[in-house]
C-alpha cells in the first residue's frame, strides 16, 4: 500500500488501491429515490463490509468528509452521508 498523506486531501491517486475496484459500483451508491429501505440497508451493510477491509479507507473517509464528491448517496470510507455529516458536526466542520 502506498503512503497516505493529507498534504493534498483532494489527491485521488489512492483510489487505484481501493477494495471497491473489484465490486459493482452500484453497491456503493444508495439512492433513496430508487432503492426501497430494505435494499438500501442491504447495500449499505455490504458496502461497509468491503470498506472495512480496504487499505485506503482513511483517505476515502477524508475525501468524503471534505464532501469532495458533492454527492449525498455514496458510501465512502465505510460511512454514509448522514454519518459523515455527524462527524463534520462533531469536529466543527459543519
Amino acid at each position: 500500500m502506498s503512503e497516505t498523506t493529507l498534504a493534498d486531501p483532494l489527491d485521488t491517486s489512492w483510489m487505484v488501491e481501493g477494495a471497491c475496484l473489484n465490486e459493482d459500483p452500484d453497491l456503493f451508491w444508495v439512492d433513496p429515490k430508487r432503492d426501497n429501505p430494505d435494499i438500501r440497508a442491504m447495500k449499505t451493510e455490504a458496502a461497509k463490509k468491503v470498506c472495512k477491509s480496504c487499505p485506503v479507507r482513511f483517505p476515502c473517509l477524508v475525501w468524503g468528509l471534505l464532501d469532495a464528491t458533492g454527492d449525498h448517496w455514496s458510501i465512502l470510507g465505510a460511512t454514509t452521508h448522514r454519518e459523515r455529516q455527524a462527524i463534520r458536526r462533531k469536529v466543527g466542520w459543519s
